[in-house]
């Protein structure tokens, strides 16, 4: 699954990605970076609109009158036809750099991303409610090397596959770029009000 993740990049980077490989020209983003982002949350979301992308920031997790979705089963969104609508006219790239996850024996917290912290960018789910736009991370299941710390990992991919998940049909499984890095860190990450660089630092000094 996928309960909180980061933004490491400052506000000019974002700026600059977004420049360079969306063609989005004068955004202004503020308040980044972010190191704890959480579910209900605003996060920062491409979407392709009649052959542009546009960006601009949502609110974390569909709400549903029983529950809030963060999160959407892949196998979920092949069951159900509400979820198959979605996926077919409104799917979202989330911005991020890593996110953090909890292994299932112990509740330690690890740090996952990709080398150098390089932007991961999660698949998901976009709708807009009572004029508040949602959205939701695609979560599948997880590769071997990953799988030990938790079964599941969001819908994670760099840039390239990132441009065809929002035009191409087909199978999705083919555009997932699993994170390769991971390494133990402080409990402080538990409380979504600690939101700062040093939360990020190893705690045991290995990295894996």
């Amino acid at each position: 699954m996928c309960g909180r993740f980061t933004i490491t990049m400052s506000a000019p980077e974002i700026e600059t990605l977004l420049e360079n490989d969306f063609d989005i020209k004068g955004t202004n983003v503020d308040e980044m970076p972010r190191f704890n982002i959480a579910p209900t949350q605003r996060v920062l979301g491409l979407l392709s609109h009649y052959g542009k992308y546009r960006f601009g920031s949502l609110k974390w997790g569909l709400k549903f009158s029983s529950h809030l979705a963060i999160n959407t089963r892949i196998e979920t969104i092949q069951e159900k036809d509400y979820f198959k609508d979605l996926m077919t006219y409104q799917k979202i790239l989330i911005l991020s750099n890593g996110y953090f996850e909890w292994d299932k024996d112990n509740k330690t917290p690890y740090y996952i991303h990709y080398e150098n912290q390089e932007p991961m960018f999660y698949g998901g789910l976009w709708r807009k409610n009572n004029d508040v736009f949602e959205c939701s991370i695609i979560t599948l299941e997880a590769p071997k090397h990953l799988k030990e710390i938790h079964p599941r990992m969001p819908f994670s991919m760099k840039a390239g596959n990132a441009k065809k998940w929002l035009v191409s049909e087909g199978d999705p499984y083919r555009l997932v770029n699993p994170p390769n890095q991971f390494y133990v860190i402080s409990n402080r990450v538990n409380k979504v009000s600690e939101n700062d660089s040093d939360i990020l630092k190893e705690t045991d000094g290995t990295t894996h």
